[in-house]
This record gives C-alpha cells, structure tokens and sequence, in this order.
C-alpha cells in the first residue's frame, strides 16, 4: 500500500514526464513549420530553372561588305553545330546615269546599296558564344534585340495529349461499322496532328533563333558600254510618214476651224458691215 507522501510523487513525476513531451512536440512542430517556408522556396526556385522557353533575336547590323559577313556568319555557325536556314543578298540600284565617253562608247555609272538577310538556329548550350560573336564584330550595331517565350505549360499540355492518345488507342464501337471506321479515321488524325505539334514545339525549345538584317556600304559601279550608231532612215519611210501626218495635221486643223465657227461668222458679219460704210455704193445717173 502506497502511503500519502509516495502517492504524492509519484503524481508530481508524473506531471514532470507529460509536461516535457510537450514541450518537445511542441518544438518539433515549430521546426517543422519553419522548415516548411524553406522547402516551399526551393520548390518554386527548382521550378523556375525547369521552365522551358524559345529564344529568339532579331539583329541589325551596318557592316562594309555584306558577301564577306555572310560568309563568316555561315562559317560561325556551322562550328557551332547549328544551320543557316535561309539567307538573301540584294545589290539594290538607287540611281543609273550615262555619260558619252567618246563617239561610239559610253559609261553607265551606278549607285549600288548591298543589303541581306540571314535567318540561323544554333544550339542553346551555344547561344552564348554565337551572341558573343555578334556583339564583337566590325560592323554597327543598329538594332538587337533578345526575346524569351515561356512554353512550359503548352509543351507539357501536348505531351500529356499524346500519352492520352497513345494510351486510350483507337477504342471505337463494335457495331456500326461506318461509325466504328469514321471515329479511327477521326484519332488516327487527331493523334497525327497533337504528336506533329508536340514535336515541333519540342524541336524549337533546342535553339535560338535569329534574324540577322545586314546593311553593307553604298558604292559606285562603272560600266562601259557600246553607243549604238544612228541609223538613216529610208526615204520612202520618210515620205510615207510625212503623208500620213500631214494629213493628220491638216484634219486637226479643220477640227480646230470648226471649233471656231461662231468666232468666224461674227467676223465675216463684222467685215460685210464695215466695207458697206466705207464703201457706199454709188447711185447710177
């Protein structure tokens, strides 16, 4: 039999236990809790490096030759891994004048603009390099511009469809066979165009795209040519054509008289008056 004293503490003991193992839960829980904002943030930082985006540049560039720049951008990308996807050269023509050299040769004296147009892809892992590349030529730089399109979302979107797809295969009705072709028919294409998609989309996500604008140097080109010697015309050419336009003359003369009637008729009237008051007539004996 325990006795008033032993009873006492042992309740006391008791109390001494429960009251440090809450203080220790306690304690946990709010290390817990301040270890939660910790694991949130690393979570959202992990989540912004795994977003995946398209880069794309547009660049304008004021260089002396635009033959030779193209040359070493086809050379500098091919090193890169990457691909000239299309290029134009242009030598446009501002102004054209001849001038006689002697009596049967001239020179044509232009103005030429060069410009050109380049569109690459290079790899990402060497989007730097190439970039690097461009800002440490020779040429100006009028314009650069660098862009980013977030497509996390619309890349995951499409992939989880094709999965969809390939999963539920072409599970159709068993009964109505014009139904049952018409519905494969209908996903077999629409699993065609969402894996077209999703692969293009995907493909994009590889590089960095450019469009590169180049503007060359205006220079004068010289040209000699041959004068071509004047030919004498035939005489009957000669005639026959001064009959026909003679007599067009004349019927534009005749068309203009005509115009001119009433003028011509005041005048004849006006002339009839004046000769009967300066010539009265003289009364015979």
């Amino acid at each position: 039999m325990f006795t008033k004293n032993q009873a006492l503490v042992a309740t006391g003991i008791l109390l001494s236990i429960s009251f440090f193992s809450c203080n220790e839960s306690s304690y946990e829980k709010q290390g817990m809790s301040a270890a939660a904002p910790t694991e949130s943030i690393s979570s959202e930082s992990e989540s912004d490096t795994a977003r995946t985006v398209i880069k794309t540049a547009d660049i304008a560039l004021s260089v002396d030759r635009v033959e030779d720049q193209i040359l070493s951008l086809q050379q500098t990308v091919s090193a890169l891994k990457g691909h000239v996807i299309h290029y134009e050269l242009h030598n446009q023509t501002e102004s054209e004048k001849e001038v006689e050299h002697s009596l049967d040769s001239s020179y044509v004296i232009r103005s030429i603009h060069p410009n050109g147009f380049v569109k690459v892809k290079v790899p990402v892992e060497s989007a730097d390099t190439f970039i690097q590349y461009i800002l440490h030529q020779d040429g100006r730089i009028e314009n650069f511009l660098l862009d980013e399109e977030d497509v996390t979302e619309d890349l995951r979107e499409k992939k989880e469809l094709v999965q969809v797809d390939d999963v539920a295969g072409t599970a159709a009705p068993k009964k109505q066979t014009l139904a049952r072709d018409a519905y494969q028919t209908d996903r077999r294409e629409t699993r065609i165009h969402r894996k077209a998609d999703y692969s293009k989309l995907a493909y994009r996500t590889k590089y960095l795209w450019f469009d590169i604008r180049l503007e060359g140097k205006k220079y004068t080109d010289k040209e000699m040519i041959a004068t071509a010697k004047e030919a004498q015309r035939p005489f009957y050419v000669g005639a026959v054509n001064a009959l026909g336009k003679g007599w067009e003359v004349f019927s534009l003369f005749i068309i203009g008289l005509l115009h001119l009637w009433p003028f011509l008729l005041i005048s004849i009237l006006a002339l009839i008056v004046f000769r009967k008051k300066l010539f009265p007539a003289h009364k015979s004996i």
